[in-house]
């Protein structure tokens, strides 16, 4: 029956949404969510719509997140795997072929957030996984281990999102995401106005089933999407499913101007709430605080505090203040540069170790 409401890739798309299914065949995460973004924006308000999809490697970020906070922003460095911040809020999620997708689009009015999960939950269990089930904050759990997590973006509708882990293909998770295999913050004493995520152990459907893969689970919640939504065995080619790739998609203004500004500096990491952050470090010749409080990841003030240093008291606190002005208007995370080579004394110990804790 869903083979017969396929249709073919279309190598242009219309100015708007004239489906109620979309399949990508991009692995593009900047792609990927600039069109799921679109969708949303541009899709008629009383229709329902779903949005099916997976990326390759990249952690996906909330608009309102702290990356420093939730991301080890090195090993993502150096395993080259790109930072995506969402147009919407939410939590941090790891993508890649091991995980699907999915976005459901409905009214504001006649949303319900646990009807929505369900659809993913039924598809899951057709699967062959029977012991599915939805938790409180309406993630799918199968016996104590969880599956996937969703975020809800409201406004004139609603739209319900969330990768669901499919198989092996997620071994970077845990070295990339602070939240992921264990409960445990690398900044504990990092304080940010953003969004902090909802941690927890994750595990895949193929742990449980075999059958689970991308394919089979992307046909499974399309059938429930359409059998709730009466969509099923209709003629209406408004109904039809349609495959999307990346040509069509950068093809519209709205989604290529959008995958160029979510590439960016200022939109990775100069949308980050206002955070401050306390350290403190034994030399010996003294201790040292530092408080550095920056938004939109730009130092606004760092506070320096000597406990300790009775022998150049004088001449400390003047390079104390020194480093102090120098710290105000930088990047967070490239201050301060690294000490000049043959630098000795206090101003090098404290560059030295600020180089270390501010990245």
């Amino acid at each position: 029956m869903l083979r017969r409401t396929l249709k073919r890739c279309l190598s242009t798309l219309a100015s708007k949404p004239t489906h109620s299914v979309y399949i990508s065949r991009s692995t593009n995460p900047f792609v990927n969510l600039a069109f799921e973004d679109w969708l949303f924006r541009n899709a008629p308000v009383d229709s329902p719509l779903l949005f099916l999809y997976q990326n390759a490697p990249c952690v996906v970020i909330g608009r309102n997140q702290n990356p420093w906070k939730e991301v080890n922003l090195e090993t993502l460095r150096f395993r080259n795997v790109p930072l995506v911040r969402r147009r919407s809020g939410g939590g941090t999620v790891y993508h890649d072929l091991g995980n699907t997708n999915f976005s459901i689009h409905l009214p504001r009015r006649t949303f319900d957030r646990k009807a929505t999960a369900n659809i993913v939950l039924q598809a899951v269990r057709a699967i062959g996984i029977p012991s599915a089930r939805i938790n409180d904050r309406n993630d799918i759990y199968v016996a104590s281990n969880k599956m996937t997590t969703t975020s809800l973006a409201p406004h004139t509708k609603s739209c319900q999102r969330g990768p669901i882990i499919m198989g092996q293909c997620y071994s970077l998770r845990g070295s990339i995401c602070w939240e992921t295999c264990y409960m445990w913050i690398k900044y504990p004493t990092m304080k940010t106005a953003g969004v902090a995520s909802v941690r927890a152990p994750v595990t895949n459907l193929q742990m449980f089933n075999t059958r689970a893969e991308h394919n089979l689970f992307t046909q499974l919640v399309v059938e429930q999407f359409r059998r709730v939504y009466e969509l099923d065995g209709g003629t209406n080619t408004t109904f039809i499913t349609q495959y999307v790739d990346e040509e069509a998609m950068v093809g519209l203004d709205d989604v290529r101007q959008s995958v160029e500004e979510t590439q960016t500096w200022e939109w990775l990491y100069g949308q980050t709430p206002q955070f401050t952050y306390t350290i403190g470090e034994n030399f010996t010749w003294g201790s040292v605080t530092a408080e550095v409080v920056a938004k939109h990841a730009r130092i606004g003030s760092c506070t320096l505090k000597l406990t300790s240093d009775s022998s150049h008291p004088i001449e400390s606190q003047d390079v104390l203040r020194e480093i102090e002005k120098s710290a105000v208007g930088q990047v967070y995370g490239s201050w301060p540069s690294p000490p000049i080579a043959g630098d000795v004394g206090i101003k090098r110990d404290i560059e030295t170790w600020l180089v270390q804790m501010l990245r």
